[in-house]
């Protein structure tokens, strides 16, 4: 830890519960509090929205009422009028109406819906209107005003011949002659809503802060009881053996005292029985045991928890390794790139691999013991796989100025099936572990199929270091153990051996060692792995570079909480034509789905508020996305129930840190996409991956020549080393492999490695 970083308070790293935390104490009476308290303020809430609710509905019936009666009113004085078509006595009507209190416009319409007067406001007619006999006032609400409009009804005596003669009364219809439409204006009533809304909130409040005190005091006084009782414990741990009065004893609390006060009398009894039997030895003896049978436990427990921390600390120390071996990955691609520049993004590739071995050692050892490891069957390049795990361990050979030789017994079949994983890292660890024991001197690789039984895979891996004692070979795949001398530093967890011998076990495989102190030690491992026919052998298997994709564009999005992870997902598939979307969380994830439906979700299984597996869930219940396919990621390695359901209910899962070209296989595999492919530069990338040469020699130039080399190699000057491997070439093509190997060092500035070499073979030359 830097010593300049500040450490974090206990409270701020919990979020939201250390602030409450800090705020209140967690008593019994602060959590009373904490809980009860906002309930007293919904309901504060919830009777004051009812009544302002009730109140404003209350309101607008009154001024519902209020127009309605003033166009009743205004329509019985405005029949003569209307009859007549007056204007003046329009007008006259008009005045006392706009005199009244909210009204803010008056129009006097004949049955044509001609409009003959209108005073106040402007507001435009909104309602169609038809000429009958319809008595009731029609009521409109709008943003400013409420809208009544009246018919206006006259009576006149009817026309032609009755039946009955003399029956006292003459014959009458009722005909509309018109209307009268008054607006009242809404300012009266907002001024009134507020003044409702202000008194509510102000009894809100006050009802709050009165329940609030009644609920401390009420609080208290229940918990009087329980400090007397946290008193009376003090008073235990200082030896006194005290009894609480008991207070309710059908109550909780009395319940409980009373059970302290026989708790208190029962340490008093077993002291007095402790001191009366102290000086005899057998129930000390039996002491002694129960302690030590409760520090078994303890252990047992401490070891299932380191396991526990184990497993669970796998997500966070795989996530950083996503991104560090993503962007690697991504650059890696970029064809722009010096051969310097290459060789430097694989040497941090491949330590950001060994870091991810060491890691997969640990965690592995619990797998295993816990017969979780699962055993791969797919099909694989073995030449391939050999070419990849010898350059990588040739780099640390050259750091230590070691020859590195490879020497194929047999040919090897180009496909196998077989678990390619866990036989890259069984090969890893012993080339490693021979470079690592070997000072000076040389490490060779030997490999041949076939040779000691059919379908039988067998290397072997000789070094000419420290040696093992015979005391000491049948200890050294023990876990964690390491051999190493005083002037040796330590490296690598001690589980390499362990591991591989373990590994071997589950591909039904075989190791032993031989080895002399002091001389050398050569490892050798047999592993069966069936070949393919013709017919199996996959054309996707062919290495190559991806710059796009035919077809209709596809839309992505990436749903992980890391912005590493999410970032390195959208370096790479966007540039690939591709559209990309982002989501921190499963509840994110949901609303984007929602808004763009892509059609492909990278999905990570651990994520705040709203995981991978929740999402998942959601998003195949709803028909409408179908179509939608998903692909889980996770750097978990625990096979817990929540990861088997999380990859059931994906399409397809990888595992973090996630290797680019399995990703894009699966993609193209959901989709059935062809990919668009750099043909030079993925038979660029397949040269650089050669590493020996069967059929052409390695040729030593003169010791002249090598004289001049020696110096160049002991001024450093990598420029001029180069040229001189090219001009060397160019003289004589028989050189062309020395020339190559002198590039490939000077490019990696190896100054060492360079010199080691020209040591060599400048005794030989002569």
């Amino acid at each position: 830890m830097n010593s300049n970083q500040q450490p974090v308070p206990a409270e701020q790293s919990r979020g939201l519960s250390g602030w409450l935390a800090s705020l209140v104490p967690l008593t019994f009476r602060g959590r009373a509090m904490l809980f009860l308290f906002p309930m007293i303020v919904i309901i504060s809430m919830v009777y004051t929205f009812e009544s302002i609710s009730t109140e404003r509905k209350i309101l607008k019936n009154e001024i519902i009422k209020k127009g309605e009666t003033i166009a009743a009113i205004a329509a019985r004085n405005a029949e003569l009028s209307l009859l007549s078509e007056n204007f003046e006595q329009l007008k006259i009507s008009a005045q006392p109406l706009m005199e009244i209190k909210d009204v803010a416009f008056v129009s006097f319409l004949n049955k044509r819906s001609e409009i003959l007067l209108h005073e106040g406001k402007q507001y435009p007619l909104t309602a169609t209107l038809t000429a009958g006999t319809q008595r009731l006032i029609s009521f409109s609400e709008h943003d400013d005003v409420f809208e009544f409009l009246a018919p206006v009804i006259t009576i006149k005596a009817a026309e032609g011949f009755f039946l009955l003669e003399g029956n006292g009364s003459d014959a009458t219809v009722r005909e509309q002659i018109g209307w009268v439409r008054i607006g009242l204006s809404k300012e009266v009533v907002s001024r009134s809503e507020q003044r409702i809304i202000i008194r509510g909130s102000l009894l809100a409040v006050v009802f709050s802060m009165v329940g609030a005190l009644l609920l401390y005091l009420f609080v208290s006084l229940a918990t009087r009881p329980l400090y007397a009782l946290i008193d009376a414990v003090k008073e235990v741990r200082e030896g006194e053996h005290p009894e609480v009065a008991v207070v309710s004893p059908k109550s909780e609390i009395g319940r409980l005292t009373a059970e302290f006060n026989r708790m208190s009398r029962a340490i008093k009894e077993r002291e007095n029985e402790l001191i009366n039997h102290r000086d005899h030895l057998e129930e000390l003896v039996a002491e002694r045991t129960a302690e030590l049978t409760i520090a078994k436990e303890q252990a047992e427990s401490a070891n299932r928890a380191k396991s526990d921390f184990l497993s669970s600390m796998s997500h966070e120390l795989r996530t950083p390794l996503n991104a560090i071996l993503g962007y690697a990955q991504i650059l890696r691609l970029h064809n722009n790139l010096s051969d310097a520049q290459r060789q430097q993004l694989d040497i941090m590739r491949n330590s950001g691999e060994h870091l991810l071995t060491l890691i997969n050692d640990v965690l592995d050892v619990g797998k295993i013991e816990a017969n979780k490891m699962d055993v791969e069957d797919a099909v694989f390049d073995l030449p391939a796989l050999i070419a990849q795990v010898f350059n990588l361990t040739k780099l640390q050979a050259e750091e230590k100025e070691l020859q590195f030789h490879y020497e194929p017994e047999t040919p090897l079949p180009a496909y196998v099936h077989g678990d390619e994983r866990k036989l890259r890292q069984i090969l890893l660890n012993l080339l490693s572990n021979a470079v690592k024991y070997t000072r000076r001197g040389s490490v060779t690789m030997r490999v041949s199929y076939g040779r000691a039984g059919d379908g039988l895979f067998r290397c072997e891996v000789a070094d000419t270091g420290i040696g093992i004692p015979a005391d000491k070979l049948g200890v050294i795949f023990e876990p964690f153990t390491q051999l190493t001398s005083d002037r040796q530093a330590r490296e690598g967890t001690g589980l390499g051996l362990n591991i591989t011998k373990r590994l071997l076990t589950l591909l039904l495989g075989t190791m032993g060692v031989e080895s002399e102190f002091g001389k050398g030690s050569t490892f050798w491992l047999e592993v069966p792995l069936p070949t393919l026919v013709a017919d199996q052998i996959s054309s996707e298997k062919t290495e190559s570079h991806i710059v796009g994709y035919c077809g209709t564009r596809k839309s992505v999005l990436v749903a992980d909480d890391t912005v590493g992870n999410t970032a390195l997902l959208v370096s790479l598939l966007e540039p690939l034509g591709f559209e990309l979307y982002v989501a921190q969380n499963g509840q994110e994830a949901l609303q984007l789905v929602s808004e763009h439906r892509p059609d492909l979700v990278v999905l990570d299984l651990v994520m705040p508020e709203m995981d991978g597996l929740e999402f998942a869930t959601r998003l195949r219940k709803n028909s409408d996305f179908a179509a939608t396919k998903i692909i889980g990621a996770s750097a978990t390695v625990t096979d817990g129930a929540c990861k088997e359901a999380f990859v059931a209910a994906c399409d397809d899962f990888v595992t973090k840190p996630i290797r680019i070209d399995l990703l894009l296989e699966k993609i193209s595999v959901l989709f059935d996409i062809q990919w668009e492919i750099d043909e030079a530069i993925a038979s660029q990338d397949k040269n650089e991956q050669t590493f020996w040469k069967e059929d052409e020699p390695f040729v030593v130039p003169p010791s002249a020549e090598l004289e001049v080399l020696y110096e160049l190699a002991m001024m450093g000057d990598m420029l001029k080393i180069e040229a001189w491997a090219t001009a060397l070439e160019a003289q004589n093509h028989t050189y062309r492999c020395f020339a190559e190997k002198l590039r490939e060092l000077a490019k990696a500035f190896k100054a060492k490695a360079i010199l080691a070499l020209v040591e060599q073979y400048r005794g030989a030359a002569t």
